[in-house]
């Protein structure tokens, strides 16, 4: 249901103050050179990262669906980025050996948005055999202090100061998806110093950048994130990395060309599942931004997107070794934990170790289902029928009987 709009003298204020805080706030410019203030640095390295911010940017003042909080929140968010990616140039500038730092081998998990891809990711990181990179790690990439110590103190508070005003701001999100700044988080992060963000369509409405960014072959990101990886790396002790994010599945081609040894694990839920979560996910993050929210654009945005992918991973499979992605079925997933991850294992070969088990079990054992609350929606909610979405998708369920 659309939000009711306020009578129109008041409605034209407000979009008066909008303009105001657009011209402000969210124009390049602006965006660029507060970054650079905040951090006293000036090199941007290349890549389309200037294209893409104009796309996202120019979105948000088309659709005009902001609230003044919502710019503010948008600009806070985005400055934070583009300042870590100059303080990101200045560390790769000063140490020029980090690109022959070996990232060997990664494993994968990709997926629709609310398919398990979370979980698994969490049961995986649990091995001492490999290492997942950790919220406050992708937030602050870039180290600000030779002392270890200090170092870590810091980008930690940071990221904890971030998270707790991100839940203050946006209570139900800890329903939805719950993190920490120790816990293993997804790598989006490290894509949205490249200006690659699918938090954007989530938080701030911007679908028609989401759109655009399905044609853009993302090499230099991917190689951003890389780097990345590779100033994270411990280079006494490298261990080959296990890493999640959703959005890779929209850009497999991309991420398998940046890594050609990457290991996938591709997670598979029934589509009336997680496109109805995904939709809501987007529902209770841009709610608190949006002056304006319409939720069966919402639906409609979802349901074009998620099939996108699909046809998209399904050309990618045609010229891809089928040995180097393995599937993982969210009812399998959610029924046999344990037996799911070794099914993992022995399809790459990869050593397993009752300690693996006893970590696992553990796990589950102090973080049961829904502990930070049920996250409730229905399809109807964002103008999907149940039959709709499975006519559409009916391809894909019958592939993985789901």
């Amino acid at each position: 249901m659309t939000q009711p709009s306020p009578s129109k003298p008041v409605d034209e204020v407000a979009r008066s103050v909008r303009r105001l805080l657009h011209r402000r706030l969210l124009t390049e410019r602006a965006m660029l050179s507060g970054a650079e203030r905040d951090v006293k640095l000036h090199e941007w390295g290349g890549g389309r990262f200037r294209a893409r911010l104009r796309s996202m940017l120019d979105d948000v003042i088309d659709n005009d669906r902001l609230s003044p909080g919502g710019i503010m929140a948008m600009h806070l968010y985005f400055r934070r980025r583009l300042a870590n990616r100059l303080r990101l140039i200045e560390a790769l500038r000063q140490d020029p050996s980090l690109a022959e730092v070996p990232v060997a081998a990664p494993l994968v998990v990709v997926g629709f948005y609310r398919s398990g891809t979370t979980l698994l990711h969490n049961l995986l990181s649990f091995d001492d055999d490999h290492r997942a990179p950790r919220t406050w790690e992708m937030w602050y990439p870039a180290p600000y202090y030779d002392n270890e110590r200090l170092d870590r103190a810091r980008r930690r508070a940071q990221t904890g100061a971030y998270l707790a005003l991100s839940r203050a701001l946006v209570p139900d999100q800890r329903q939805v998806h719950f993190i920490t700044a120790d816990s293993p988080e997804e790598c989006l992060f490290l894509l949205e110093h490249a200006m690659v963000n699918s938090m954007a369509p989530i938080s701030f409405v911007t679908f028609d950048y989401a759109r655009r960014l399905l044609d853009d072959d993302l090499d230099d990101a991917y190689a951003l994130h890389k780097r990345q990886l590779q100033l994270l790396t411990d280079r006494a002790a490298p261990m080959p990395w296990v890493l999640k994010c959703p959005y890779h599945t929209w850009h497999l081609d991309a991420l398998l060309r940046t890594y050609p040894d990457a290991r996938v694990v591709y997670t598979h839920r029934n589509v009336v599942q997680s496109l109805g979560s995904s939709c809501s996910l987007t529902s209770v993050m841009a709610r608190p931004m949006a002056h304006a929210l319409d939720e069966t654009e919402i639906g409609a945005f979802w349901s074009e997107h998620y099939r996108a992918a699909l046809d998209r991973v399904a050309r990618v499979r045609e010229r891809v070794d089928p040995a180097r992605i393995c599937d993982v079925r969210y009812p399998d997933l959610m029924a046999d934990p344990v037996g799911t991850v070794r099914r993992v294992y022995k399809h790459f070969g990869m050593r397993w170790r009752p300690m693996v088990r006893q970590r696992i079990e553990e796990h589950l054992e102090r973080h049961p289902k829904d502990v930070h609350g049920v996250h409730e929606y229905t399809l109807g909610e964002f103008g999907l029928t149940e039959g709709g979405v499975r006519e559409r998708f009916g391809d894909y369920h019958r592939a993985y009987d789901l």
